[in-house]
């Protein structure tokens, strides 16, 4: 019990120096916590490297957002908690993000949606089909057969031969790729991109 409260009065201070910026306590934290955040993303993704993204995501919005902590904050728990919903938002995201925006422009003909709409739902389409045309030749193919011909990973690991988590972790690349360069590249509606990417 006692151990107990000088493992908080230790983590009050740590977190009123990151509060005021100062890049030592946070390694400290960083230090003590960052193994056993590793562990647990591993656990939800499967992927070492989609692991550790993720993990240094969450100590990167924790520092950024340093001057809001509470200087009572739970250090330990508040971690562990963002980096559950950051993995959970991650998982969420690889099973629809691109696909979505097929599904998308087939709604908008079908749904006799006027030009404008149809017009931007084109510009998308083919904008992720020149961020496509930039990835590599294997990123390439792991996409079209996942989103053109429905092909799980498994079914993508055992056609390739390579690993279900090598499918996973390019995968997630070719995500964020395609977003990057949508993003970079397209001039249109917010209320587009919200339908596709959110």
């Amino acid at each position: 019990m006692e151990q107990e409260k000088v493992v908080n009065t230790d983590e009050i201070l740590l977190a009123a120096k990151i509060k005021n910026g100062n890049q030592l306590a946070f390694a400290t934290i960083y230090d003590r916590y960052n193994k056993q955040l590793y562990l647990l993303a591993y656990r939800y993704l499967k992927n070492r490297e989609m692991a550790e993204d993720a993990v240094q995501q969450v100590f990167v919005n924790f520092w950024i957002k340093r001057i809001n902590i509470n200087e009572h904050l739970n250090i330990r728990s508040f971690l562990f908690t963002s980096l559950k919903n950051h993995t959970l938002n991650i998982i969420r995201d690889e099973n629809r993000a691109i696909a979505k925006n097929y599904e998308y422009l087939m709604d908008s003909f079908h749904a006799g949606s006027n030009e404008s709409e149809i017009e931007e739902s084109l510009e998308m389409t083919s904008m992720i089909e020149k961020a496509v045309e930039n990835l590599s030749p294997q990123r390439r193919q792991i996409f079209n057969l996942k989103i053109m011909e429905g092909y799980s990973n498994q079914q993508i690991a055992d056609r390739l031969n390579i690993s279900v988590n090598t499918v996973k972790s390019q995968y997630y690349h070719i995500l964020k790729e395609i977003r990057e360069f949508v993003s970079k590249n397209m001039l249109t509606s917010m209320v587009l991109i919200y339908h596709l990417f959110c």
